[in-house]
């Protein structure tokens, strides 16, 4: 049993080949090696795919801008119900990661499990906040966002 199920596509790989003037190989590779050996490649989306990652803890670290967070979490609650724990670390609200779409989602999440208005609807529940202290620098937004899903019934208000 694998405790951590790591997935890139290596798209934002910060390290260019080509901006050396020597030959270093394939970066990927090497990054991978020296980082953890066992990040399986694929998208966002392709975790959710294998039914033996159902009830695991959701870890989203930096996601870049745009709709990859949001794309992430939907999955994530589609694949199971047992999906329910989402540790998300970066910037909040108008930071460098995520964006508006996401975090409106996270704060209001009334993705309704029936058609019906009485039927429940699942929300997302912050349980802890942690500053983290920036890297190498004085200045620094990150922080650490720890949300349990919850189903409630429409009836029962916020």
């Amino acid at each position: 049993f694998e405790y951590v199920l790591a997935y890139d596509d290596y798209s934002s790989l910060p390290m260019n080949p080509h901006i050396y003037a020597y030959p270093v190989g394939d970066l990927r590779d090497e990054v991978e090696a020296s980082f953890y050996p066992h990040v399986r490649r694929g998208s966002h989306v392709d975790a959710f795919k294998d039914a033996s990652n159902e009830g695991r803890i959701l870890l989203m670290v930096y996601p870049p801008p745009g709709p990859m967070a949001i794309e992430t979490v939907r999955a994530y609650m589609v694949q199971s119900a047992q999906n329910d724990t989402l540790v998300y670390v970066g910037e909040g609200r108008g930071g460098a990661n995520a964006d508006n779409a996401f975090f409106d989602f996270l704060e209001g999440c009334t993705v309704e499990v029936e058609e019906n208005t009485s039927s429940p609807r699942t929300v997302w529940v912050l349980q802890h906040l942690l500053d983290l202290a920036p890297f190498g620098h004085d200045k620094g937004f990150e922080r650490m966002f720890v949300f349990r899903r919850t189903v409630q019934n429409a009836s029962d208000g916020n």
